[in-house]
């Protein structure tokens, strides 16, 4: 007998099984309690729930529907598989090995078109699964068309004959043991009596499933007959909805009528509710089909009538009764200030959804003592987008606010990260081998322990590919098979063997068959070197054999021999690696069941691999005893007191999947057909009825950019607009305004900490960040009063120290006084070849030029050094800059020839000027003065090294040498005539220097000197906002306060105060006053 239990209420139903469990125990203690469930889930809650009534849960199987049917097959009929050849799984390989020796057939030009003549062995396979999908489909909804194929018809496939002739060609060479063949078989048995019973379970019973094909239910009412089968269906209402339908449903039925002429008949059909006419399509048609009149069935009927004490409760309690409120006689019901047993939460981000959940969760144990983690379950349609959110914020809580969780459903991919990495060396032979990706490869923590190389050693590693000129690319044939140009200058090659013969070869600059040696490698840094070379000759080998194609068998030992070559299976690791190897042993058992030993190229297997490890890794962590974070999932809706759904995005849920072209149930649809976006729907019905005190629902409502309004999911504003419809607010407002929270974008806004019962925040660190907004904007200085003096060893110091000061007296101050350093090491590795310069590297580049030039070198050979150290960007644009460069550095060297004296040798400095100790040397000095160069327009710098250089050259006036000095430049000459009273300006200079070590100096080299300028030319009106605009910049240039050293001690204050003025001019105006004209 079939007997039908009916509940809304999943709970209910699993008390009456365990009821009938223990009126009713089986015949014999050893014999095992069959319960078919749908999901793993289920049948963890369900062992659960007997274990709680009975004190254990013990000897119970919970097979999965498809494989119970499966199973039943077996024991009635003769000669049946364990597994069948016509799974998708196997399907799809013997579709690869069949497809292409029919595609010159007239049927199947459609294919072979698609398939470009069936060259692309990759899109060939993607077609392959996709077709075994869909005729695993046919054989369990559309079993009368595999039959009829199998007689020479084409039922169905009409305007597609080709599916047709590709059945009969699979079912030609082998008997057809499928899911239709072995169903007519066993119906046909069934209905002559020759069921054995024997290899029957005493009872059987199904829990919780909420849709079946009519094939399974048919199977199930034939068994029925012998033996008893309870069914346990969670029915969401207790009247008879089977011909509800939602008012779109009734305007498109109206419009197809009307179309094919026929009369409308849409009185037939009502509303009922509309949340269950809209979301309930699929429990609607899993009700018609097991009332069928075939079916003999004994109904008991388990429902729970429900109060309707809140927003919630009233709206399980309006689909339980098919009651529609707010229309008709049913009036709107008002609804308390404080309910929250529904709220809905707008945020800006999934970060935020998160951050404002983890807030709302502790309110919600702080109001009820006795909610547990473990009543709580929080469902998203993207669990990998929203687990790394969920580890940041629950992971990181403070001691007092701890709350246990756990994720489930998660991809094997996001959940174990080193699978990326052995997708990434699958990628080697199409792969572009980046500078920043090998290495990243090489920091994977086991493939570092392969080689060797511990933290230090990597660091290095990562230094030599930045210096060394290292891009992207094995050698120059790897970049030929890439369709680029064959040239191995910025690839691993090039790089290594800088680095080999920086090692080999003594320390001089000197090209060695186009290298140049890189030649800071020292001592045992040898053996990182060794490792690293190593490693890429692995890489290169593996690149190779993986670029070949290979039977299904030897892509097993090929993936196996990778793991191990690069080990990759790490303590850590273990469970990602066995999954990895069941995956690739599945492969090898499909294709040998298939019969296909054909070899397989890497982006089918890629393809293969990439499928499975997007499937979920981890269905223990459901109802791991925690808050449980989970995907939304088909009939995954259990009971639970709060029930959490986030990421209720628009384009997220329902979740679409268009339709194959060919898939033949498109056009012709049947009741308790599957259809993912009513799977969906109804699980969000399935959601809305399990939550037994609280629905939290939250969506991404705000865009984080422009704070442009985005929409929610359809199914959440069906839900909402059936609230606005049958309820109101006791406060005489919008029920919408009580029922939605919109967040602010950062969770510090002020906003938490206003007292507002729908916004509040437990974090202490946001509060104190609030608080902080709120107080008036007041920007302290970044010093409020001077440092005590400094050290007297300070006031000793050499001339290029106190170049340096005057250069940059803010950072000289917080380097010396404060250790400040605030420049950063570019950790970030270089991937493209450079096809330019930037304006350092062009100074850079005139500047070498320029040397070689004064001194006669050979440019052509130099070209070729600058190229073998990498210096020079890609291809033909080296050709232009440096002929470019040369030609005009080669200019200005012809005229400094002309100009420059042969240097003396360097004079020594040792002055002593008042409570200062000045030294240093005195370079560049001729008989006619003091001279420099740079090939590049004269600047602030260059004026006051020449200065200084000139003050302390005149102070100590050398026997021989004229108290002149220049300076060449690319826009002219900066000349100094003699000073009168050198050590005088010197003191005055070192007093500025002794002031700067106890504050910052208002005293900004380009800026004071721009202003002091434009004084003296008597421009005064204008000097100080050219100055301000020169400080400040523009959106198409930095400003000389773009320096984060400037940035840090200023902040919002003006930087130019009075002491600005009389500090630019007291450094400035006697330098000005002794330049000579410029030439």
């Amino acid at each position: 007998m079939l007997k039908i239990y009916h509940s809304n209420r999943l709970e209910h139903l699993a008390a009456h099984l365990a009821a009938t469990i223990q009126v009713e125990p089986l015949q014999s203690v050893l014999a095992a309690e069959v319960i078919v469930t749908q999901h793993q889930g289920m049948a963890r809650w369900l062992s659960i729930q007997l274990a709680q009534v009975q004190g254990i849960s013990a000897n119970c199987d919970y097979p999965l529907p498809a494989s119970y049917i499966w199973a039943l097959y077996r024991s009635q009929l003769d000669e049946v598989p364990e597994h069948s050849t016509f799974d998708r799984s196997t399907l799809a390989w013997r579709l690869m090995a069949l497809l292409p020796t029919l595609l010159d057939e007239l049927e199947f030009i459609p294919l072979k078109q698609y398939l470009e003549g069936g060259r692309d062995q990759l899109k060939q396979y993607q077609l392959c699964r996709y077709i075994a999908d869909t005729f695993e489909q046919y054989l369990i909804y559309r079993p009368e068309w595999i039959h009829a194929w199998q007689r020479g018809e084409n039922k169905g496939c009409e305007k597609q004959p080709w599916q047709s002739h590709l059945w009969r060609a699979l079912v030609a060479d082998q008997a057809p043991l499928h899911r239709a063949s072995l169903h007519q078989q066993f119906m046909q048995r069934a209905a002559a009596g020759n069921i054995n019973p024997e290899t029957l379970p005493q009872r059987l019973m199904i829990f919780g499933i909420n849709s079946l094909p009519p094939a399974y239910l048919e199977v199930l009412a034939a068994v029925a007959q012998h033996i008893d089968v309870h069914l346990f269906s969670l029915n969401p209402c207790l009247a008879f909805w089977e011909d509800i339908a939602d008012p779109k449903t009734l305007a498109r039925l109206r419009q197809r009528w009307q179309s094919q002429g026929k009369p409308d008949v849409s009185e037939m059909y009502e509303v009922g509710n509309s949340l269950l006419a809209s979301m309930g399509k699929q429990g609607r048609d899993f009700q018609r089909l097991i009332h069928q009149e075939q079916y003999a069935t004994e109904d008991h009927d388990c429902t729970v009538y429900l109060d309707e004490g809140n927003l919630l409760e009233s709206i399980q309690s309006d689909i339980l009764q098919l009651l529609e409120r707010g229309q008709g006689d049913y009036d709107a019901s008002p609804v308390a200030v404080d309910d929250d047993s529904l709220t809905i939460h707008s945020c800006h981000s999934p970060m935020r959804e998160v951050q404002v959940l983890y807030d709302q969760l502790l309110q919600m144990f702080e109001q009820d003592p006795e909610l547990l983690p473990r009543d709580i379950i929080v469902m998203t349609p993207e669990i990998d987008t929203y687990a790394p959110y969920i580890e940041a914020i629950f992971s990181t809580a403070s001691e007092g606010r701890v709350i246990p969780w756990s994720i489930a459903d998660r991809s094997a991919q996001a959940e174990h990260p080193v699978l990326n990495t052995f997708l990434q060396l699958l990628q080697l032979p199409a792969a572009r081998m980046n500078a920043s990706e090998v290495l990243a490869m090489l920091e994977v923590p086991s493939i570092s322990r392969r080689y060797g190389l511990d933290e230090q050693a990597l660091q290095r590693i990562r230094q030599w590919v930045q210096e060394s000129g290292i891009r992207w690319g094995l050698d120059g044939e790897s970049r030929r098979e890439l369709d680029q140009p064959a040239d191995d200058r910025f690839s691993w090659q090039f790089g290594l063997q800088r680095l080999m013969l920086g090692y080999a070869l003594p320390p001089e600059e000197q090209i060695y068959q186009g290298y140049l040696p890189y030649i800071h490698i020292e001592g045992m840094e040898a053996q990182w070197l060794g490792k690293l070379q190593r490693f890429l000759d692995d890489l290169a080998a593996l690149r190779k054999r993986l670029a070949r194609s290979h039977t299904p068998a030897q892509w097993q030992g090929l993936i196996n021999d990778i793991l191990s070559r690069f080990e990759i299976e790490g303590e850590d690791e273990q469970q990602a690696m066995q999954l990895l190897r069941s995956v690739v042993h599945d492969l090898s058992q499909q294709t040998a069941a298939a019969g296909y030993e054909q070899p397989i190229p890497l982006e089918v297997v890629q393809d293969y691999l990439k499928g499975h490890l997007l499937s979920p890794a981890s269905p223990h962590r459901f109802l791991a005893g925690q808050v449980s974070f989970c995907a939304m999932m088909p009939m995954r809706s259990l009971p639970f007191k709060v029930v959490c759904m986030i990421g209720m995005n628009e384009s997220a849920y329902p979740r679409t999947r268009p339709p194959l072209g060919f898939d033949l149930m498109v056009d012709n649809p049947r009741p308790g057909d599957r259809s993912r976006r009513d799977d969906d729907r109804y699980l969000f019905l399935e959601a809305l009825l399990s939550a037994r005190q609280k629905l939290y629902i939250s969506y991404t409502g705000r865009s984080i950019r422009d704070n442009s309004l985005m929409l929610p999911s359809v199914l959440v504003s069906e839900l909402q607009d059936y609230i606005e419809q049958g309820f109101i607010s006791e406060a005489g407002e919008p029920i919408v305004k009580q029922l939605i929270t919109e967040h602010p974008l950062q969770p510090f806004s002020p906003r938490y900490f206003q007292g507002d019962p729908q916004l509040f925040s437990y974090d202490l660190l946001w509060s104190n960040a609030a608080r902080v907004r709120q107080k008036e904007p007041q920007v302290r200085p970044f010093i409020d009063a001077a440092l005590p003096p400094a050290e007297a060893a300070q006031r000793s110091l050499s001339l290029h120290e106190l170049i340096r000061f005057f250069n940059a007296p803010t950072r000289y101050f917080l380097q010396q006084r404060l250790g400040i350093y605030l420049e950063q090491a570019d950790d970030e590795t270089e991937d493209s070849e450079p096809f330019t310069l930037d304006s350092l590297q062009v100074y850079q580049l005139k500047q070498q030029l320029l040397e070689q030039s004064l001194q006669g070198g050979d440019l052509e050979h130099y070209r070729e050094i600058l190229k073998g150290k990498a210096e020079l960007p890609a291809g033909a644009f080296a050709e232009v800059f440096y002929d470019n460069y040369s030609t005009t550095t080669g200019e200005f060297a012809e005229s400094l020839k002309a100009e420059l004296k042969a240097p003396l040798e360097p004079i020594e400095l040792d002055l002593k000027i008042g409570d200062f100790h000045l030294h240093g040397w005195l370079a560049n000095v001729t008989h006619d003065g003091l001279q420099s160069y740079r090939y590049t327009k004269i600047k602030a710098k260059d004026r006051l090294a020449l200065w200084l250089n000139h003050l302390a050259l005149c102070a100590i006036n050398p026997a021989g040498v004229a108290l002149k000095s220049r300076h060449f430049a690319e826009d002219g000459t900066l000349c100094f005539a003699p000073v009168d009273d050198p050590l005088h300006q010197l003191q005055r200079l070192l007093q500025h220097y002794w002031q700067g070590l106890q504050k910052p100096l208002p005293f900004y080299p380009e800026s004071s000197l721009l202003y002091t300028t434009l004084i003296n030319k008597g421009k005064a009106d204008e000097a100080l906002a050219k100055a301000e605009k020169n400080f400040l910049g523009s959106d198409y240039y930095p400003g000389e306060g773009a320096d984060p050293y400037l940035q840090l001690v200023l902040r919002d204050q003006h930087p130019f105060d009075g002491s600005f003025i009389e500090l630019a001019e007291a450094i400035y105006q006697p330098l000005l006053c002794a330049e000579e004209a410029e030439k």
